[in-house]
């Protein structure tokens, strides 16, 4: 006999806090610090750039797939575990390529991460899922990742000394492989509701918001690629570097535990426009920076430019398809996040390598401001509620 929902509520909310904690800290010792991982061992430019647009590109494939492949057989929690398995395997094997000195190749190398982001791209499309069927509020639930992602970041700029950052795939295969252990306490298969939900596409007025993803994508894949390397350009430390790193996901946290009533009343609709908006004002700034420490005052606007177009976006998708086909739709949303993030990596790193970081980020301010402007003459002048209304007539 299963135990009762109020007993079920709590054992649920420790073991998705306690995965988001650790497949986030996976992130938070990945997304800053790999890119210095490559340049380390030769790999720079538009090299670097491929690779690290692997992640994104496979989150092109991936999370379609598996959406659909959650919406079909509901086995979420049995999805989830094995894409954790199998993505510790490609960061273990990058460690194993260090340890045997052949960490510099780049067959092996783009082999790796290629295991890694194929099997990483939908993890937190399937925890989301997980945690959106079983009710709660995703917020609370999710911030516990961006505290991991911060404690790991700055943990690992601070404590870990520059010659130990060769061991960086280890440290990343670690937390992931603790990710697949919580992940083992989270339910096998999707919540009765959604399971028996009926099917609802939100068809062309999904494309505008699409694109706005896409361009969104593309402005914080500067971040995600230049970010570590523009800071450390400036002058500062891997001590520094993790600093600033902790002071952004810090805002997030306090964004991601605080902002779904505003949601709730606002809509996302119009949060994206705020969200987009203050991510084209982040990178203006990125742009003109002289000083690091002037960029502890930029950085809480990640709380904006990451997390509240985040919940936004998950909000306006779980409001256009249904509780049945939204691991579908979800993966539609990844699609579009992947097709920016990867131009906008195979863009960013030679125009860095070329003109600096001042050229990268007033670019993505530009594409940031672009889906400002579409949002507002599309999603919020046109309502989701009006546009499912037309599709269905």
């Amino acid at each position: 006999m299963s135990p009762p929902t109020s007993a079920r509520e709590p054992r649920l909310t420790r073991a998705l806090g306690m995965f988001y904690f650790a497949s986030f800290a996976a992130l938070g010792l990945q997304a800053p610090y790999f890119p210095l991982w490559l340049e380390a061992h030769g790999f720079e430019g538009l090299v670097m750039g491929v690779i690290a647009a692997l992640t994104p590109a496979m989150s092109f494939f991936g999370p379609p797939l598996v959406g659909a492949l959650a919406d079909a057989r509901g086995a979420r929690g049995k999805l989830l575990s094995a894409a954790c398995a199998l993505s510790c395997s490609g960061m273990a094997g990058l460690c194993l390529a260090e340890l045997s000195g052949a960490g510099s190749r780049l067959p092996l190398v783009f082999c790796a991460a290629l295991i890694f982001a194929a099997c990483r791209s939908p993890i937190i499309m399937l925890a989301d899922r997980i945690t959106l069927e079983h009710g709660g509020s995703y917020g609370r639930r999710r911030v516990w990742g961006s505290i991991g992602f911060m404690l790991a970041a700055a943990g690992f700029g601070r404590w870990c000394p520059p010659e130990s950052w060769r061991w960086l795939p280890g440290f990343v295969a670690l937390a992931l492989a603790l990710a697949f252990v919580h992940s083992l306490g989270l339910p096998r298969q999707g919540a009765p509701a959604a399971l028996g939900a009926p099917r609802r596409w939100p068809g062309r007025a999904f494309l505008p918001f699409a694109l706005c993803t896409a361009l969104s994508a593309a402005s914080v894949s500067s971040y995600d690629l230049c970010g570590a390397l523009f800071f450390r350009d400036l002058g500062a430390s891997g001590d520094t570097i993790g600093l600033l790193y902790g002071v952004a996901v810090l805002a997030e946290v306090v964004l991601l535990a605080t902002a779904g009533p505003l949601l709730s009343r606002v809509g996302p609709e119009r949060m994206l426009v705020l969200s987009y908006t203050a991510a084209a004002l982040r990178w203006l700034g990125m742009a003109w920076l002289s000083s690091t420490w002037l960029a502890f005052v930029l950085q809480p606007l990640h709380a904006f430019s990451f997390a509240l177009t985040w919940i936004s976006s998950l909000e306006y998708v779980r409001r256009a398809s249904g509780p049945a086909a939204f691991g579908g739709a979800q993966g539609g949303f990844m699609a579009a996040h992947a097709v920016g993030g990867v131009v906008g990596m195979l863009t960013w790193g030679p125009l860095y390598s070329r003109s600096g970081g001042g050229a990268v980020f007033l670019g993505a301010a530009a594409l940031s401001s672009a889906a400002a402007v579409l949002a507002l003459t599309t999603l919020v002048r046109r309502p989701l509620s009006l546009s499912l209304a037309s599709s269905q007539a």
